[in-house]
């Protein structure tokens, strides 16, 4: 078995979570889709409402690694206000 593992390198996958990110207003909506574009983070839907509570909602995969750089940027840049992990 050591061997399989030296041939197919050892590859460790972090297991994804479903999260929905919820954005105020449109210039929000555009800066967090192009952090989610950069960084190759899987978005199963975007749906645009523009009701006057928020603006619109993404629904991703993301690994725990890089939902914790995604809550990092969001206190710097406030990418979304609302986030929820299913």
């Amino acid at each position: 078995m050591d061997r399989i593992d030296d041939i197919m390198g050892k590859f460790h996958r972090h297991r994804e979570i479903e999260v929905y990110l919820t954005t105020y207003d449109g210039a929000q909506h555009l800066r967090l889709h192009g952090w989610l574009k950069r960084n190759d983070i899987l978005i199963k839907s975007e749906n645009i409402v523009d009701d006057e509570d928020y603006f619109g909602v993404f629904t991703l995969f993301i690994n725990e690694i890089m939902l914790d750089k995604l809550k990092e940027e969001n206190t710097e840049k406030g990418l979304f206000i609302d986030l929820e992990v299913m």
